[in-house]
């Protein structure tokens, strides 16, 4: 066999299997850093619904009298697309919801723990914690405080957007390394073919 076609044939063998681990490594990249987004995603849901919890408010010791102070809100995680909330109260129902709350979507208080949606073509990530007790009550409170159920999403296009600066910058790097072994491989069988 001529030294050109075992040169040839080694350089396409080496650079499949190349191109082979590549995109096994870019996915696993982007499956692992989807986790660590999702799982840094559902904190930063949690601490938010412990907020909106925080401004809940009991004007008087009467369980009924509920309000909620929606000046003490965070900022949307994303600006373009606001995040959305609601407020459940286990004997008196909704006493507050997000203004941008969208007109049909309908989440009730017993769905899972974290769930996924889309609305308007919008991929959302949301919270439900339930039996969480009115923080801020009178000096006279009630021996049973009222029970709030809670329900926090955001959007997540910001996390999409991180999964794909990684996924493009390790295909950038993936496809440099490919090029770089692959000339180097060439030129060391090269060598090797030409000695006598």
């Amino acid at each position: 066999m001529q030294p050109s076609i075992i040169r040839r044939q080694i350089t396409i063998i080496s650079v499949l299997t190349q191109a082979l681990f590549s995109i096994g490594f870019l996915l696993a990249a982007v499956y692992f850093t989807h986790k660590i987004l999702v799982h840094a995603m559902d904190a930063s849901l949690q601490g938010r619904v412990m907020t909106v919890a925080a401004l809940v408010r009991n004007g008087e010791a009467s369980r009924g009298n509920l309000y909620f102070d929606s000046s003490g809100m965070p900022p949307s995680l994303d600006p373009d697309h606001p995040d959305l909330y609601a407020v459940w109260v286990e004997d008196s129902g909704l006493i507050a919801r997000s203004a941008n709350w969208p007109a049909g979507l309908d989440i009730s208080p017993t769905r899972r723990h974290h769930f996924d949606f889309e609305w308007a073509k919008v991929a959302y990530r949301g919270l439900r914690i339930s039996e969480i007790p009115v923080l801020c009550n009178p000096q006279n409170k009630p021996a049973q405080p009222a029970m709030l159920t809670i329900i926090y999403a955001a959007p997540k296009s910001a996390m999409h957007a991180q999964i794909r600066k990684v996924a493009l910058s390790v295909t950038f790097a993936s496809l440099l390394l490919v090029f770089v072994s692959s000339m180097m491989i060439r030129w060391t069988v090269g060598r090797t073919l030409e000695r006598p």
